[in-house]
């Protein structure tokens, strides 16, 4: 799973994935006047969310019942595409405090991030609604460092997870959901932690319920 993680394509993948196991017919995606009304019908949608740049592997879920004019409640999942952790230059063995007091040169870094969000949906019109809500994001940041010796990691390479510098952050989230055609929805907003844009596309079913 881990190698599959590092391709940044692989949000995109899943993205076309959820789209062909759910197609839409082309009437629907043509027209948004034929799909029911959110406010008054109850929906339920499923598919991909992810926040950009940091998190862009994802997914959501949410039910919207036609309490009050309409309210729902959304959840959704993502995470970094890449983690330094099982690589062949990533050891426990040596601290962020250790690598310096070697004086070994940092290189580069990396965070991964997970993020858990929950929140309330409400539509304003049969093809927009808004959403908010808050979560935790789960931050770990990865430092390399380079030993010019060349006794420490691969070739001198080495990396190490910084625990000092990682932790958990109260996320906040907003944004829209925009019908498109009876059975698809587009979403679009912003979150705060990690800082960055939320992307994605569900398919919606209001029959049922």
């Amino acid at each position: 799973m881990r190698a599959i993680f590092r391709y940044p394509g692989f949000g995109a993948l899943l993205l076309l994935a959820v789209m062909t196991a759910f197609p839409v017919p082309a009437s629907a995606q043509l027209s948004a006047n034929s799909a029911t009304d959110w406010r008054s019908v109850p929906h339920f949608g499923i598919g991909y969310m992810g926040g950009a740049p940091h998190a862009i592997l994802g997914g959501t879920a949410y039910i919207v019942r036609p309490w009050l004019g309409g309210f729902g409640l959304l959840v959704d999942f993502h995470i970094s595409h890449q983690s330094w952790e099982g690589d062949e230059e990533f050891t426990n063995d040596i601290t962020r405090d250790e690598a310096r007091a070697f004086g070994d040169t940092e290189t580069r870094t990396n965070e991964h991030w997970a993020v858990f969000n929950v929140g309330v949906i409400r539509p304003l019109t049969r093809d927009f609604a808004l959403f908010g809500g808050a979560g935790i994001g789960r931050a770990k940041q990865y430092r390399e460092y380079f030993d010019g010796s060349g006794t420490r990691g691969v070739g001198g390479h080495y990396r190490i997870n910084d625990e000092d510098a990682s932790g958990n952050h109260i996320n906040v989230v907003g944004g829209g959901l925009f019908r498109f055609g009876e059975h698809l929805n587009f979403h679009f907003g912003a979150e705060r932690a990690p800082a960055g844009f939320l992307v994605g596309v569900t398919y919606v079913h209001s029959q049922g319920l």
